[in-house]
């Protein structure tokens, strides 16, 4: 993705449109990606790795529904995440 974005400033218009296919199916599968670590780290109660890769999704697709479900948890997940580190030290 960080290869696509810094490619992305440098394509005329023509050189973005041949690669633009290749370039939705890169996005597609990182969105993908993220969501399933997203959804295992809170099926695991990793709390602090689930609020990390949920602000990832948030800043990065931030008009999705994915995106709207994680705003709906974010809060939650990182009081988890406090207490998690709290018991951990304690």
């Amino acid at each position: 993705m960080s290869l696509l974005r810094h490619l992305d400033r440098y394509l005329t218009r023509e050189e973005a449109a041949r690669v633009g296919a290749m370039g939705q199916n890169i996005v597609l599968k990182h969105r993908e990606m993220l969501s399933v670590q997203f959804k295992q780290a809170v099926a695991d109660h990793r709390w602090s790795e689930a609020a990390q890769i949920g602000d990832i999704i948030i800043a990065e697709y931030p008009n999705t529904k994915m995106a709207d479900e994680v705003r709906s948890m974010i809060d939650v997940l990182r009081v988890r995440a406090s207490q998690a580190a709290v018991m951990a030290q304690g």
